[in-house]
């Protein structure tokens, strides 16, 4: 049986190709066939009657496109398969024996009337040829002289989201596994047990029981998990400690199969502290030495301290997409330079300077887990996470200088598309970003932007009712192809525990200035989170330098997430007050993969009547997200961001801020981390 396809085109736009189609394709050795019917633009060889009109009358009648998109703002279903005539078209493939090279021949049914009317383009043929190579298992490229005229030339990739697309990323490999010998352990239980209270007296194995004599034998077997682990890596079944002060306590049996158990109790003794630890030498050697390789993992140790079998630490990961991979690597970077009786390492993530993430991790469960090769999720069981606020500051003296500075180069991309007087216009530039940090959690950082290339001057001026928040576009790129696209102070803060706050002021993106803030609160463990935003905005002279138009206006919004449990899908309600001014909510819905890669669609609906608002009724489009480490193998917070809108209108526009509190404290939560987990392992 033959694979068979129905479909529509143009359904949300401007109607100029509208067209419906009922597809059938077969293989027939290394040959494809399609054929096909089709309707609107594609029956304009009118080859016989509309089927459908046939039975139903009223199909035999079809509105002209007007070349607007629908007032309406939903698809004229009333269109599909209508019109007085219906056409045939086909082709044919032929994959040679040349690996990759396929020779192609159709047929079209569409005779480009409209562009024929208006003197753009008429086909001299209704037949197409091509050829097509495949160079590699993603990219395409292939030729072709199309209707008698055109030559074409095209080079396609097509991406996919569900699977990585390298195995390994250029940059620094991470360190190799360092684990402590046999020895080392024994070493340290044997100190530890001599430097415990009470003292132990003697221990000795006996068959598969290590035995200890100790004086005032303490009812948790936590309080020796280290010895317990130590003695279940070098084979004992349990450890049996004996009170040799008083003969009527019972000998308390600690199995070494419930390490792990016991090392839990011992990580949640040891996360409470509320002052820094005082510095020694060799502290002060291991913090250089774990801040020196951390920074080669391009990672940044803000904070340090040891104490007792302890080490805590701070730091910033703005390099990796998930934190899981930072902390997988800092856990190495820990496994290197810690000195060995260190057992438990206290881990605290930081973004923007503001605390967000502890993990505490037994050091012997990870050597033991990553000796056996085991999974991130035999780590987790071991471990302790939890939302923080506890500060940098509190670890220890701030690893970093303050104030410092960090800048880039990076190209800039921007487009129009579905215009049906100029259906693409693109922009080039070359974004020039610098920043100031002058404290962990206050920054000054801007963006200025080159033109390289650019034909936004071909746009037609908006005819809005409303004020020209976004309509006015065109002027913005054009008049301000060389501008400040940001230039803003902000200060990041944790209110409470899951709580996160931000202020700013400045130039916050190419149209509007402001001054404002947002506040997210996201409970650990959850998939739902809230926030809100709050902003008084100025709207920006089109050169995109330092002057202002009168207009302003104070926006905001209440914000609901929710991540789903089905099939990676997100959902975020936005409900407030727009940049005209206007009121009502935005819904959008996400799809995230594995990868990184966001696929989804938004809705806004304000009190903005329909008629007013202009063509297309309602604000709405696609959005595509696609971080850079899955275009190209770097490892990279960056990611390629395209909201794709049928037009641009003024109703339900919102400002667009370089960063939001959601987004940038997304890969901190529970969930990222488990989804994440084997990262901890094999980084």
């Amino acid at each position: 049986m033959p694979d068979i396809t129905v479909g529509a085109n143009d359904l949300i736009g401007t109607g100029l190709e509208g067209a419906e189609y009922l597809v059938a394709t077969k293989r027939l050795g290394d040959f494809d066939a399609t054929l096909g019917v089709g309707w609107g633009r594609y029956a304009g060889t009118a080859m016989f009657e509309n089927p459908f009109a046939l039975v139903f009358s009223s199909f035999a009648t079809r509105a002209s496109p007007t070349g607007l998109v629908s007032t309406s703002g939903l698809p004229d279903l009333g269109q599909l398969f209508h019109g007085p005539n219906a056409s045939l078209f086909g082709g044919m493939s032929w994959q040679t024996p040349i690996d990759g090279l396929t020779l192609l021949a159709e047929y079209s049914s569409d005779t480009y009337t409209i562009e024929a009317q208006q003197h753009v383009f008429r086909p001299a043929t209704q037949v197409n040829v091509g050829v097509s190579y495949q160079v590699t298992q993603s990219i395409q490229a292939g030729a072709a002289f199309m209707y008698g005229r055109t030559p074409m030339l095209r080079l396609s990739a097509t991406l996919d989201p569900v699977h990585e697309p390298y195995d390994r990323r250029l940059g620094a490999n991470p360190l190799p596994v360092a684990i402590r010998s046999d020895d080392e352990l024994a070493r340290i239980a044997r100190e530890n047990l001599a430097a415990s209270e009470p003292d132990v007296e003697k221990y000795e194995p006996h068959g598969d029981t290590l035995v200890a004599d100790i004086r005032t034998v303490p009812a948790d077997c936590a309080h020796y998990a280290q010895m317990i682990d130590a003695a279940h890596d070098n084979g004992f079944h349990d450890v049996a400690v004996t009170d040799i002060g008083d003969a009527k306590v019972p000998v308390r049996h600690c199995p070494t199969g419930e390490a792990a158990q016991f090392a839990q109790q011992q990580i949640a003794l040891a996360t409470s502290w509320s002052y820094p630890h005082p510095d020694t030498p060799a502290t002060d050697k291991a913090r250089a030495a774990a801040a020196r390789l951390a920074e080669a993992q391009a990672l940044r140790i803000d904070a340090l301290s040891i104490h007792d079998t302890q080490v805590d630490v701070a730091f910033s990961n703005t390099h990796y997409r998930t934190d899981a991979e930072a902390y997988g690597r800092l856990v190495r970077v820990l496994m290197t330079t810690m000195p060995a009786e260190i057992e438990t390492f206290r881990i605290i993530s930081l973004v923007d300077g503001i605390p967000t993430r502890e993990l505490v991790l037994p050091r012997s469960s990870l050597e033991r887990t990553m000796t056996a090769s085991g999974g991130g999720t035999e780590i987790l069981a071991d471990a302790h996470t939890d939302q923080t606020d506890i500060p940098a500051t509190q670890i220890s003296p701030l690893v970093t200088h303050y104030p410092n500075y960090d800048w880039s180069i990076r190209p800039v991309y921007n487009q129009s598309l579905f215009d049906p007087n100029q259906p693409y216009l693109y922009q080039l530039l070359a974004g020039l970003n610098g920043g100031v940090n002058i404290t962990p959690q206050f920054r000054v950082e801007g963006q200025a932007q080159i033109n390289l290339v650019s034909d936004f001057n071909k746009l037609l001026p908006s005819d809005s009712t409303l004020p020209h928040v976004r309509s006015d576009q065109n002027l913005y790129y054009d008049q301000g192809r060389n501008g400040i696209a940001e230039l803003q102070a902000s200060y990041t803060a944790t209110v409470a525990t899951g709580v996160y706050a931000l202020a700013r002021g400045g130039i916050l993106e190419s149209m509007f200035d402001g001054v404002g803030g947002e506040v997210l609160w996201r409970p650990d463990g959850e998939r739902w989170a809230l926030g809100a935003t709050l902003y008084e905005a100025w709207q920006r002279g089109f050169d995109r330098l330092l002057d202002l138009q009168p207009y302003h206006v104070t926006t905001g919004h209440v914000s609901v997430y929710y991540q789903s449990p089905w099939y990676g899908l997100d959902f975020q309600l936005d409900a407030g007050r727009y940049l005209a001014a206007d009121s009502g909510a935005t819904l959008t819905i996400m799809r995230r993969f594995e990868t990184g890669v966001e696929i989804g669609a938004f809705a806004t609906f304000t009190n903005v009547p329909f008629s007013q608002f202009g063509e297309g009724a309602f604000d709405k489009g696609f959005i595509i997200r696609i971080p850079m480490d899955f275009l190209v193998p770097l490892d990279s917070q960056s990611e390629f961001d395209m909201n794709l809108r049928p037009v641009t209108r003024d109703g339900g526009q919102m400002l667009q801020p370089e960063m939001e509190l959601y987004d940038e404290l997304r890969r901190t939560d529970y969930g990222e981390l488990f989804a994440n987990s084997d990262a901890l392992v094999h980084p």
